[in-house]
């Protein structure tokens, strides 16, 4: 029976040792098969490309789009984020320039007229020659009323609704030489009133008088006195009729791009979004783990992750020689990193992260002997008390 027994405690004793190397296998990354198994059998496997990490690859990669993710307030979570180069995407309004300005309802008008006494009849002359100059100028200013036209000494009612301002001078000039006067005469807008465009910021609500200069959107944000902040992105809306164009801050700033320009009852949005937060994962040594969160703001590079407090190279079981950048998926790409000259840690300062990078650090093979040793231990003793019948 003890025979029996001591077979047992044999074969299970030879079962944990062949298991051994199952239960102390760290992560790895084969870089014999260039592939990598991220578990059991009926896992997926991605095949890798290794490449050696260098100061002209590092610089390279910085110019790969950064994929950022804005947040959009709203009920439930993940729907109402979303990627940036979709969520601002262009959608802008025809080609246009500023159009003539067509005077409305409530606009004033100031008509200034000279009135030269040689062109008088010689009765009035007499009379007016001994007056100052101001007195021979003719001032008036008057409202566009509602229906449409305005009243000006000199001229008496015009019809002055949705007509130029030339056309309303050309229309002066004719009443004055039909009244026998020299059509001498300043005829301006004094005031505009009639035709406004809406800007909301997230600081303020303004109402823009459009005037007879045209004014474009690109000069109408960037006096709306709104927050520039780095960890905020701004799209501008413009709402005009039943449509709605949308453009980015950066777009809008475009020197390239030609001007939009404001029409009236335009109403524009100014709308501000947090990125958010992206990260990167790191392995180490096959015994730690942990997400390491990076901004786009600011660009976090490896060294950042590397030497971060609990980074991967802050595990003692960390080999500094094999320092893996893992990105993409098909295939994935590993950048190579031998860490332990520390020259090398400028490549790693270079190397920008991206949202989802992995980070893997390999195992000190003496690290993983000692801890396989360290298993084995109590096995070998099971097995001296088997051999010494000390079994209690």
């Amino acid at each position: 029976m003890i025979k029996i027994f001591k077979t047992l405690l044999f074969i299970t004793g030879v079962l944990l040792l062949t298991s051994c190397d199952q239960i102390l296998e760290p992560v790895k990354l084969s870089q014999s098969s260039k592939k990598i198994e991220l578990g059991v059998e009926a896992q997926e496997t991605f095949e890798i490309k290794i490449k050696t990490l260098t100061l002209p690859i590092a610089k390279k990669l910085q110019s790969y789009p950064y994929k950022r993710r804005i947040m959009v307030s709203g009920k439930g979570s993940i729907a109402n984020v979303y990627d940036e180069e979709s969520f601002l995407k262009a959608n802008l309004p025809p080609a246009s320039i500023g159009k003539k300005y067509l005077i409305g309802i409530g606009d004033e008008l100031s008509f200034v007229q000279f009135i030269d006494p040689e062109s008088q009849m010689m009765e009035q002359a007499a009379e007016l020659k001994n007056l100052t100059n101001k007195d021979f100028l003719v001032t008036s200013t008057g409202r566009v009323g509602s229906d449409g036209s305005i009243l000006l000494l000199g001229l008496g009612r015009i019809k002055a609704l949705d007509r130029s301002l030339n056309e309303i001078r050309q229309e002066a000039r004719n009443i004055l030489i039909r009244n026998g006067f020299t059509p001498n005469f300043q005829l301006e807008i004094t005031a505009f009133k009639s035709r406004k465009a809406y800007i909301f910021t997230p600081n303020k609500s303004s109402v823009i008088p459009i005037t007879s200069r045209p004014t474009s959107l690109r000069e109408l944000v960037a006096v709306g006195n709104y927050s520039v902040d780095p960890t905020i992105i701004n799209r501008v809306l413009l709402k005009r009729g039943t449509n709605t164009y949308n453009l980015s801050n950066a777009e809008l700033f475009d020197k390239k791009r030609s001007d939009i320009y404001i029409y009236d009852k335009d109403q524009i949005e100014v709308e501000a979004f947090k990125y958010k937060p992206g990260q990167v994962y790191a392995l180490s040594a096959g015994v730690a783990a942990a997400i390491i969160p990076i901004r786009p703001e600011i660009r976090e590079t490896l060294a950042d992750a590397m030497f971060s407090p609990g980074g991967p190279l802050s595990n003692i079981l960390a080999k500094r020689s094999g320092v893996y950048l893992l990105r993409g998926s098909k295939p994935v790409t590993a950048y190579h990193l031998d860490a332990q000259d520390v020259s090398r840690i400028f490549v790693a300062s270079e190397m920008e992260l991206r949202p989802d990078d992995i980070i893997f650090v390999a195992q000190r093979p003496i690290i993983s002997f000692s801890r396989l040793l360290s298993e084995i231990t109590p096995l070998r003793i099971l097995l001296r008390d088997i051999q010494e019948d000390n079994i209690p």
